[in-house]
């Protein structure tokens, strides 16, 4: 079984920077951008406001929506794009703040990218409710091992002692990014059941607890 674990500290310290900033902005060029937030974790652990942020391509930012991006302080951005899809939608960082950038390992975000293509599938009008779980299923088993690099390095920079308040995005900010944060709240120990707020998330979490634990009805090995 493959584990997945973070030492990312998930306390909440009153008065620390997040309590000062918006956590909640709505950016009108980024529908999907939003905070990465579980009140408490299944061990009574509390994650800190401000410090987690998801979203699509920040392709289309108005003027306002860069302020309010700015106001953030993100330090990391970690894009799991491809090349291709980066330099087809470039990003509109806020001028004046410089994050650092990480970009995906080309060959792995490539084989990844087309895992998640629910457009071709959806086409097909064999493609029946018991096919959709059984794509999901592969799916989300290749997922752990097409992303290891990727979430290695983000646990690894979650962990530090002083961690960068961090964004994670993909094009549509659905299916990679939300796979990818989702391993950081099953590695911090959320789980659909303990408020995680983000709808698509809890999905992710309860896809992964699917095909990590086996059942009666699918028997099979566990990752």
């Amino acid at each position: 079984m493959t584990s997945i674990r973070c030492s990312a500290p998930a306390t909440y310290s009153p008065g620390t920077r997040s309590e000062s900033v918006n956590a909640k902005p709505q950016l009108e060029g980024a529908p999907n951008f939003r905070e990465l937030f579980v009140p408490r974790m299944a061990d009574g652990r509390k994650m800190r406001r401000g410090r987690l942020f998801r979203s699509g391509a920040l392709t289309h930012l108005s003027e306002a929506d860069r302020s309010a991006l700015a106001a953030l302080g993100i330090e990391l951005v970690f894009d799991l794009r491809t090349r291709d899809e980066q330099e087809r939608e470039l990003n509109l960082w806020p001028a004046g703040t410089q994050p650092e950038f990480w970009n995906s390992p080309e060959a792995r975000v490539r084989v990844a990218a087309p895992v998640f293509d629910w457009r071709s599938r959806l086409s097909d009008p064999d493609f029946d409710p018991a096919d959709a779980r059984a794509w999901m299923l592969h799916a989300y088993t290749r997922m752990p091992g097409l992303f290891a690099g990727q979430l290695s390095a983000l646990f690894e920079r979650l962990g530090a002692p002083r961690s960068p308040t961090t964004l994670v995005h993909c094009s549509a900010g659905k299916d990679r990014t939300g796979f990818v944060c989702a391993m950081v709240l099953f590695a911090l120990g959320a789980g659909a059941d303990v408020g995680v707020g983000d709808r698509g998330v809890a999905l992710h979490i309860i896809c992964m607890q699917t095909i990590t634990q086996p059942d009666s009805e699918h028997p099979g090995e566990p990752l």
